[in-house]
């Protein structure tokens, strides 16, 4: 019989392994048991700029209809792996990385009002590229979002 020697590390070197993994696989590992899936859903780490979803598929002249597919699918794994994050964890990081184009959903407010909402987030990085292809689009950050007390670096790119 094998031993599952991963399982009985520490919390901390699980998440840095589960940090250190692509999205795809560190979604796989939820169904390695319910101490994993807990473990997920606690990474300090949140990293979800689009080129870790979807690589190099985006094109910024693609047309239409391929940038406005792979916006939408990085909307929806983003949406879902926020969803499974527990908000009282201590974040890190969360890093966004995503094209704003005309046609785009208005998803920004929603990403921030999850990090806002989270307990404790030491950095924010967002990257919103406007332009490219079909034309750029426009986003305002609302600066009463964030208390000072929780976030220590903003980047917006």
């Amino acid at each position: 019989m094998e031993v599952d020697r991963l399982s009985e590390l520490p919390d901390d070197v699980i998440h840095q392994i589960l940090s250190s993994l692509k999205i795809k696989e560190r979604v796989q590992t939820r169904s390695l048991s319910k101490r994993w899936r807990d473990l997920f859903s606690s990474i300090p780490t949140l990293d979800y700029c689009y080129k870790s979803i979807h690589g190099d598929h985006y094109k910024p002249n693609d047309c239409e209809k391929n940038r406005l597919r792979h916006c939408q699918n990085y909307i929806d794994i983003v949406n879902g792996l926020l969803r499974l994050s527990n908000p009282t964890t201590h974040v890190r990081l969360l890093h966004l990385d995503f094209f704003i184009g005309k046609a785009t959903p208005p998803v920004p407010d929603q990403w921030l009002r999850f990090a806002a909402g989270l307990s404790s987030i030491r950095d924010l990085v967002v990257c919103f590229h406007c332009g490219g292809g079909g034309g750029g689009g426009r986003w305002n950050l609302k600066s009463d979002r964030f208390r000072p007390s929780v976030l220590s670096l903003i980047r917006i790119l």
